[in-house]
């Protein structure tokens, strides 16, 4: 890595002395009279100057990018991207029903307790396609692999992988399957 930083430089040191050769050509052939040639060689110049200008400002993004190991102008690396992956989201709900390490009893009446029991299985299913969701519900509802891949004509390998992918999705949503 050392050697290609080199050569870059190396490379930067002499780009920058290409545009310098440029720069006083350019102003050579604005000292002197002008005719319709003069023009035209005076605009090649200036285009080759600005494509030169390119390669150093390439060069420098390059050689930024080698010494520092991250890309130039970002003030954030990928090292700290991992701190904020790592954070699981979750409702705010769930603190309020922790007190002093016991959790509140709620009480609710068997209609509510199933409402609100079927809609925290909505929620946690959100991230699941429909073929994932009807295999999901299956699998919640005491079928075995072997009954689900008999029931939708698939075989018991790709219930299981499925199911798999199931859990791993509910739990990056921050959800807890017991």
């Amino acid at each position: 890595m050392k050697e290609l930083l080199k050569e870059y430089r190396r490379t930067l040191r002499e780009t920058i002395e290409i545009q310098n050769s440029l720069i006083e050509r350019i102003n050579q052939v604005n000292n002197i009279p002008k005719n319709k040639r003069d023009y035209e060689l005076l605009h090649s110049l200036q285009e080759d100057l600005k494509i030169v200008r390119s390669w150093i400002s390439n060069l420098y993004y390059s050689i930024s990018w080698l010494k520092t190991g991250r890309q130039p102008g970002n003030t954030r690396g990928i090292e700290r991207r991992a701190a904020y992956e790592r954070e699981i989201p979750f409702d705010p709900y769930w603190i309020q029903l922790k007190k002093e390490d016991d959790y509140i009893t709620c009480e609710f009446n068997e209609e509510e307790e199933s409402d609100f029991k079927q809609n925290l299985v909505i929620e946690m299913i959100k991230p699941l396609n429909q073929k994932e969701k009807e295999i999901f519900e299956l699998a919640a509802n005491d079928f075995s692999i072997r009954e689900i891949s008999n029931y939708l004509h698939i075989p018991k390998s790709t219930v299981s992988d499925t199911l798999k992918r199931c859990k791993r999705k509910i739990e990056n949503e921050g959800w807890e399957i017991v």
